[in-house]
């Protein structure tokens, strides 16, 4: 059952075996797994609870019932996060790309961290019960055939992305939430699953901290918030054997920060997948809002290439052929007054592309007087070569696949008019004057084999407190180069596993 402050009267104490803040692709999987197996479950989501009909497919009402902050939020620095806040987290407006861990990066993973080959063997089920399939050919728009055709002339790796979809209607709208319940998030699959087998869902419920006693979680105190104003209206306190966190690389550290943790390496290894984007302007109708964003990605640069001197030469992200709404572009693309009418005139002959940029140093999650986390994230001298790097492939992509002028989307309204310029043009931008977004907000808890260097046991299981768990992206030691939505899941199902053995 799902509840929501409109039909609640009043506080609320609820006593149940698991406890799971947060309802996107970590805490989604763990409520569906335990409460399958027969565990009491209740999933506490900071967001409302939204069904297909509510969604709309107009930007500025769907924006603000999917995503933190109305669709956006900055860090002090500058850099931009968009991240889930609904039934169903993040997966509700990802894009359903839902890629497996690569090999060099489960060999890093398996050398440096100690985390095993039982990691990546719940990949298989997760997939079954997603509907993970490679995307068809129906679901290619002009620009991504446009760009496949580049990689070849190039001779550049590329792949058709597989996708979490079911009979797609190819709408385009899947970052507003998807009306047609095709897309399959956990608002369509394993919270339903959960519901079903008993796991009560509180929607617009704030979790203040988790409680401990002698040592051990059990449970959590909290607040449940007005649906339409976000103001507080009742508490709520609900007792468990075990409470698992799945609130995201920055409300999951924010969490364990205000519940008395103090790991040294809580919240100090936040990473973002930074997305800087490339426009080109076509003469034809690419109409890339239209089939579904990122059918297609290129490979080719995905893991970066050095010397023989251990210096950066080029690579380190993943081209991912996508769009932003025309509300969403016309808020952050160059110019305004004429020059911004002039731009968003050529919206369906646009094509775009974003990076999904593998980072290295990371940020910070820190708590503020309020005791609301705050994250500080500045782009690192390494990532920028890497940012400046997929600049100029991108931009050589979009002219072979026979782009008009290239947009590097930065304050100055950088454009290239031909590929002879774009070595000067770019190595003259100022990478911090480029738009950047964060959209997969991971590490912050890391888990490692090393009690010194990680937040939480192989198991998820934080090492400071017993009995209680983090099962979502914060818990990656690295970046992923690519979505990691995916390998989400299939952490959160290994968590879920050990807990169903303990529990028994």
């Amino acid at each position: 059952m799902i509840h929501t402050t409109r039909s609640i009267r009043g506080p609320v104490r609820e006593k149940v075996d698991v406890i799971v803040v947060g309802s996107g692709a970590g805490g989604g999987v763990v409520a569906g797994e335990l409460a399958e197996a027969g565990h009491s479950v209740a999933v506490l989501e900071e967001g409302g609870f939204w069904k297909a009909e509510d969604f709309n497919e107009i930007e500025i009402d769907s924006f603000p019932r999917v995503a933190a902050w109305g669709g956006f939020t900055t860090t002090p620095e500058g850099v931009i996060l968009s991240y889930g806040r609904c039934v169903g987290g993040g997966t509700v407006k990802y894009w359903a790309d839902s890629f497996r861990l690569p090999a060099d990066r489960y060999a890093l993973w398996k050398d440096r961290y100690g985390i095993g080959d039982e990691f990546y063997s719940y990949y298989d089920r997760v997939e079954r019960n997603i509907h993970v399939e490679v995307a068809p050919e129906y679901l290619f728009n002009e620009q991504n055939r446009r760009y496949r055709e580049a990689c070849r002339l190039l001779h550049w790796e590329g792949a058709a992305v597989p996708q979490a979809r079911k009979n797609c209607t190819s709408s385009g709208y899947c970052t507003l939430g998807c009306p047609y319940n095709r897309k399959q998030s956990m608002l369509v699959t394993y919270i339903p699953r959960a519901s079903l087998a008993g796991a009560k869902v509180f929607a617009n419920c704030r979790v203040d901290r988790v409680l401990v006693e002698d040592g051990r979680a059990t449970g959590i105190a909290g607040t449940l918030l007005d649906a339409q104003t976000d103001v507080p209206i009742h508490p709520i306190e609900i007792r468990a054997k075990a409470v698992v966190v799945s609130a995201g690389g920055l409300g999951s550290a924010g969490l364990l920060l205000r519940s008395g943790l103090r790991h040294p390496r809580l919240g100090k290894q936040l990473f973002l997948n930074p997305n800087y984007f490339v426009v080109g302007r076509f003469d034809e109708e690419m109409n890339s809002h239209r089939n579904i964003p990122s059918p297609f990605a290129v490979h080719e640069w995905r893991q970066t290439r050095t010397d023989a001197r251990g210096r950066y030469v080029e690579g380190g992200y993943l081209i991912l052929p996508g769009f932003l709404h025309p509300g969403t572009l016309a808020a952050l693309a160059p110019g305004i007054g004429d020059a911004l009418v002039d731009f968003m005139g050529h919206y369906d002959r646009y094509g775009l592309t974003l990076s999904i940029l593998d980072d290295e140093v990371g940020g910070t999650v820190e708590l503020d007087g309020r005791g609301r986390e705050v994250p500080h994230y500045r782009i690192s001298k390494p990532d920028e070569l890497k940012a400046r790097d997929y600049l100029r492939k991108t931009a050589a992509l979009f002219f072979a696949a026979g782009a008009r002028e290239v947009w590097l989307m930065d304050l100055r309204g950088t454009h290239i008019q031909n590929a002879a310029q774009i070595d000067d043009i770019v190595n003259g931008v100022r990478i911090e004057e480029c738009l950047a977004i964060g959209p997969h907000i991971m590490g912050s808890v890391p888990m490692t084999a090393n009690p010194e260097s990680g937040v939480v046991d192989l198991e998820g299981e934080t090492r400071e407190v017993k009995g209680l768990y983090v099962a979502d992206g914060s818990v990656f030691p690295t970046s992923l180069s690519l979505d990691p939505s995916l390998t989400i899941m299939a952490t959160a199902t290994k968590v879920a596993e050990g807990l169903k053995r303990r529990l028994a």
